[in-house]
């Protein structure tokens, strides 16, 4: 298949800093593998951006900030090409919180988050910092499992940068060839933070030619 966005988000328990308090109960041998795994699965998935990048699509991945992924050369490499940018997040912001128990209420969980992408317009909306308004609490056994699931405020806000991500494509390919933008005249995505479905279309401007993108 040919995706127009790959969206990547490797298993990250071999780069987590939690996970170095477990490796002192395993056996050294049982740490290796783990960390081989990791970092074999994180060849992979760099290797498919690296694929979308040559067929002119797009890719995004996503990592905790804290994680040693970051450091391994296939990231660093990834990172440093001219055409890949970066943004970091605070899932607070999106709605990421921790579990409700009998004696602890669901309270606001930071998770901060780095993100790399080729598309300016998917990175835009994963910007979000934490604004101070709430407080956080750690996130810790149960609630790192949960966590490791999108909130539904970074999914729409995903979802809402893939549309972008097309319109803008929808763009670029018609300064070359205008018949292009017939194919897709109209693209849906979420138009607002409350996440009222919203529309984006393209147009075509007085000014001959030129395209631009137009938010309704």
């Amino acid at each position: 298949e040919e995706p127009l966005v790959l969206i990547g988000s490797p298993p990250c328990t071999a780069f987590s800093s939690w996970q170095h308090v477990n490796y002192a109960k395993l056996a050294p041998e049982e740490v290796e593998r783990k960390k081989l795994e990791g970092i074999v699965h994180l060849k992979f998935v760099v290797q498919l951006y690296r694929d979308q990048l040559k067929a002119h699509r797009y890719f995004l991945h996503e990592h905790p900030l804290s994680a040693m992924s970051w450091a391994e050369d296939c990231m660093r490499e990834l990172a440093a090409l001219s055409t890949v940018f970066e943004s970091r997040c605070d899932q607070c912001m999106y709605g990421c919180s921790t579990a409700e128990t009998p004696n602890s209420p669901a309270m606001a969980a930071r998770k901060a988050t780095r993100f790399l992408s080729n598309s300016v317009e998917m990175l835009d909306q994963l910007r979000r910092r934490c604004d101070g308004s709430h407080d956080h609490k750690q996130l810790r056994g149960k609630d790192l499992a949960e966590a490791a699931f999108y909130p539904a405020g970074l999914i729409h806000a995903i979802i809402k940068g893939i549309n972008f991500t097309h319109a803008a494509d929808i763009v670029k390919r018609a300064v070359n060839d205008p018949s292009h933008i017939c194919s897709a005249p109209r693209i849906r995505g979420y138009g607002t933070e409350s996440h009222v479905l919203g529309n984006c279309r393209m147009k075509l401007t007085t000014g001959g030619s030129k395209l631009s993108l137009i938010h309704i």
